[in-house]
């Protein structure tokens, strides 16, 4: 009859079949009904109760309520059902340990404590460490010469007082308790409203400015030492005065400049449309209104008075209007029609550039248009002592005619209808047709459809299907390389993948263990599956059995002897075995047979015991 072994709770755990062993519903082996050999198993799973499952890795197979030893963390643990939950949340440490939620940490070194969400570990107090010393803002209460308790606030840097804070003045009185909060204030004590430096820091400043230390104050309203410019002589001439603010010059006399008033900014009040003027003073004098570039000074509008002449980027004008200089651009875009009044129009360029994207040839003066024979031989001829180049349209075959080559410029091509047709290396994708080739020359490159033959390479940009019937026959050695890492059951794989695969898969073995050390069994591990061929990591697991047990074999009782009384020279007489007979014997021989699983890992090149596993037979 199997055990039906139930939870405190009254839930059943487990219907335990006779003569077997369950190592897998709990994390100690229960043991069923005329089992054999299950004193090990009852004195490891009282060892396990008395070390609380002692581990660095927790119970595979725990039950609600259960305790874990954590040795890796140095604490016990228990299990709530979902996980292991510390039973002790305070840790005393130097180093920070492993926290979850709700755990506090006294930092041994600094005297800090600090607690964790589960993700995040935060300082709780004191923000200072150990060696910074008391470094904080916090309260105390001195006591006035009146009795009364005085509340202040008390700034500390490295176990010294820099400064108090009261919202009142008042005198402490000259007592021990006072005394001990107000070393470094003479006596007697004086503690003003406001923040109180302790004399002993006599060079103690605020690192800034009180805002209305640096501005002026009129009606309330605060204004900073750049609200104003300043007109003092007693700055260098080399002195800018600058506002961000806009200056206004309320008359028409406007602006003057210069040491003589050479030269004026006002408005010219005798027109109808009050215009602005600027006016140079002096007789004769230019103006020359100058910008800079790349650090240098140069004209950029200058009127020339005596001459009447205007330059724009020229300081020299030759001519009522003169752009530019033989040295800089003297481009002129004009926005509008320009018309030019004369019989000759001279364009002395070396490049002539028309921003209108076409020319138009053939208009007569009424803007009327030719007919196609009265613009036969129309076109662009380029005049040339020796025969002239034309690019002329003839209206007999409706087509422009070159009178020499045409040579287009590498990288451009010939098009029909917008269409690339030809290039100077390719006949492009748009001829699909050449039924007149009879011949073409050695290809390096060819392309059918998503594959691409070029020297001893075929490339595919696509998957490639091979459909073969017959065999495919390799010439000489061949090798084939750089096969992927296999993805299915069906893929290739290359020698590296499986060497990489044998080095890493585990490996199990059954031995006969008798009389055998761990170290010997590492050994003849190691003779079956050298450790050079693993990696280290890799484990073996080990099925040992072991026999023990003594036989004595008793030979008489299977053999029977009779005797015969001889007469000795008529004097004795003498017994002596006359025959004898043998009989089956039957005996019982018993062994103690143990097995065990043992757990061997590669460790720096070689195979190491590791730890005695629990057997399943």
């Amino acid at each position: 009859m199997s055990y039906k072994l139930n939870q405190t709770d009254g839930t059943l755990l487990v219907d335990l079949v006779d003569g077997s062993v369950d190592s897998t519903t709990t994390d100690i082996t229960l043991v069923g009904r005329n089992y054999t050999g299950y004193g090990e198993a009852f004195n490891e799973n009282f060892i396990k109760m008395m070390e609380n499952f002692a581990a660095t890795s927790a119970p595979a197979n725990p039950l609600r309520g259960q305790i874990w030893y954590d040795t890796s963390a140095g604490r016990l643990k228990v299990w709530d059902g979902t996980q292991f939950r510390g039973t002790d949340t305070t840790t005393y440490a130097a180093l920070k340990p492993e926290m979850v939620a709700g755990d506090l940490w006294i930092d041994a070194t600094n005297k800090q404590l600090y607690f964790s969400d589960g993700t995040t570990e935060f300082l709780a107090g004191p923000s200072y460490t150990r060696t910074q010393g008391k470094t904080e803002y916090d309260a105390i209460t001195l006591v006035d010469i009146y009795g009364v308790d005085k509340i202040v606030g008390r700034w500390s840097v490295g176990n010294s007082t820099v400064a108090l804070v009261s919202k009142e003045a008042f005198t402490p009185a000259v007592i021990d308790v006072n005394a001990v909060l107000l070393t470094g204030f003479p006596t007697p004590y004086a503690i003003k409203q406001g923040v109180n430096i302790v004399p002993t820091y006599s060079d103690f400043y605020w690192n800034g400015s009180a805002t209305n230390a640096d501005n002026l104050i009129s009606g309330g309203i605060s204004y900073s030492a750049a609200s104003f410019l300043q007109v003092s002589p007693s700055l260098p001439i080399a002195t800018y005065q600058t506002t961000n603010q806009h200056l206004h010059i309320n008359n028409d006399r406007g602006f003057l400049t210069g040491d003589v008033s050479r030269f004026s900014i006002a408005t010219d009040t005798t027109s109808v449309d009050r215009d602005i003027v600027l006016t140079a003073l002096r007789d004769d004098a230019n103006i020359d209104i100058q910008t800079s570039s790349s650090g240098a000074q140069s004209s950029s509008f200058k009127i020339e008075t005596s001459n009447q002449h205007v330059g724009i980027f020229n300081s020299a004008p030759q001519a009522a209007l003169h752009v530019g200089t033989t040295a800089s651009n003297g481009d002129v875009i004009i926005e509008g029609n320009l018309t030019v009044k004369g019989s000759n129009t001279a364009l002395e360029v070396v490049n002539l550039r028309v921003q209108d994207k076409q020319i138009e040839l053939g208009i007569n003066d009424d803007s009327s248009l030719l007919t196609d024979a009265q613009a036969n031989e129309g076109g662009i001829i380029l005049k040339s002592s020796g025969l002239d180049k034309e690019l002329i349209w003839k209206n007999s075959t409706n087509s422009w005619t070159s009178s020499v080559n045409i040579d287009v410029a590498d990288g451009l091509g010939y098009k029909i209808n917008g269409t690339d047709i030809l290039t100077i290396n390719e006949l492009h994708s748009s001829v699909t047709t050449a039924s007149g080739l009879t011949s073409i020359g050695t290809l390096s490159i060819l392309d059918v459809d998503n594959i691409n033959l070029n020297g001893s390479t075929i490339a595919c940009t696509n998957d490639m299907s091979l459909n073969i019937n017959g065999d495919i026959t390799m010439s000489g050695t061949t090798k084939i390389r750089n096969l992927a890492t296999p993805g299915t059951d069906n893929d290739a794989a290359h020698k590296k993948y499986v060497d990489d695969i044998y080095k890493e898969h585990d490996i199990e073995l059954s031995v006969d263990s008798t009389g055998l050390t761990d170290i010997q069994l590492a050994l003849l591990v190691n003779d079956l599956c050298p450790s050079t061929t693993k990696n280290n990591g890799v484990n073996a697991r080990v099925h040992c059995t072991s026999y023990a047990g003594a036989y004595t074999y008793n030979a008489t009782d299977g053999v029977s002897k009779s005797f015969t009384a001889v007469d000795s020279a008529g004097v004795q007489n003498q017994s002596v075995v006359t025959d004898f007979s043998f009989t089956d014997v039957s005996d019982t021989v018993t062994l103690t047979v143990t097995r065990t699983l043992k757990r061997f890992a590669v460790v720096a090149g070689a195979w190491v015991w590791q730890e005695d596993l629990t057997s399943s037979v």
